[in-house]
């Protein structure tokens, strides 16, 4: 992702207990799963000072197997980075459905 969209990112905390990462959904933070990942993707905003600030990424997990949700929500995402973080990591790529089950 450091290549495509030109950023860096902060490393997620490993907890060492369970040794699995931790993320913060905007409450604390903790191990998450992937449906909750999902469903805060359209939330994956904050402010900075009263300047619009964008979550890249939340490690979760679907049972014991780590994902890593990337929500494309930013407006600087230009449909050229997503296909190119479509071409680079498709084989990576988990579609998410609207409705249904996730299906990995």
């Amino acid at each position: 992702m450091i290549n495509v969209f030109g950023e860096s990112f902060r490393k997620p905390t490993l907890d060492n207990a369970t040794k699995k990462y931790k993320t913060s959904l905007n409450t604390k933070s903790e191990v998450v799963s992937l449906l909750d990942a999902v469903k805060k993707v359209p939330g994956a905003y904050g402010t900075n000072n009263g300047v619009k600030t964008y979550r890249r990424f939340f490690p979760s997990y679907l049972n014991d197997t780590l994902y890593i949700v990337i929500p494309l929500i930013d407006e600087s995402y230009t449909i050229e980075k997503i296909n190119r973080l479509d071409n680079t990591y498709k084989s990576y790529m988990v579609p998410i459905p609207q409705e249904g089950d996730i299906d990995p």
